[in-house]
C-alpha cells in the first residue's frame, strides 16, 4: 500500500475568512492616519516655534523654541521616531496581510 492511502490527513485550522483581512487593513490605515496627524502637529511645531507634549494628565506642557530649546527638540524627535514607527507598522501590516492573502492556486489535477 502506498502512504497516500494509509496515512491520516492532519487536522488544519480554516483559513481566515475576508472579513478578518479587511478589519487587519481597517485598523492599519487608522494608524496610519494617526501617525499622519502626529506628522501634521510636528511640522506645525516646527513652523509655529512651540509644540506640546501630548500629555492627557497634570503634566501637560507647551514647549517653546525660544525659551526650551531641549525639551522643544527631544519632543520633536521623538514624535517624529512614533510617527515613523506607526507608519512602518501600518504599511507593514497591509503588505503582509496582502501577501498572506496572494497565495497561488493550485493547478487543477489531472486524471
Amino acid at each position: 500500500m502506498s502512504q497516500k492511502k494509509t496515512r491520516i490527513p492532519l487536522p488544519h485550522p480554516p483559513p481566515p475568512t475576508r472579513h478578518t483581512e479587511w478589519l487587519l487593513i481597517f485598523v492599519s490605515i487608522m494608524v496610519i492616519v494617526a501617525a499622519s496627524l502626529l506628522g501634521y502637529m510636528v511640522i506645525a511645531g516646527l513652523i509655529e516655534g512651540r509644540i506640546s507634549n501630548m500629555s492627557r494628565g497634570a503634566s501637560y506642557e507647551v514647549y517653546s523654541l525660544a525659551q526650551q530649546p531641549r525639551h522643544f527638540w527631544f519632543t520633536i524627535i521623538g514624535h517624529t521616531f512614533w510617527v515613523s514607527v506607526l507608519i512602518t507598522m501600518g504599511v507593514g501590516t497591509i503588505w503582509l496581510v496582502r501577501k498572506i492573502d496572494a497565495t497561488p492556486q493550485k493547478p487543477p489535477r489531472r486524471k
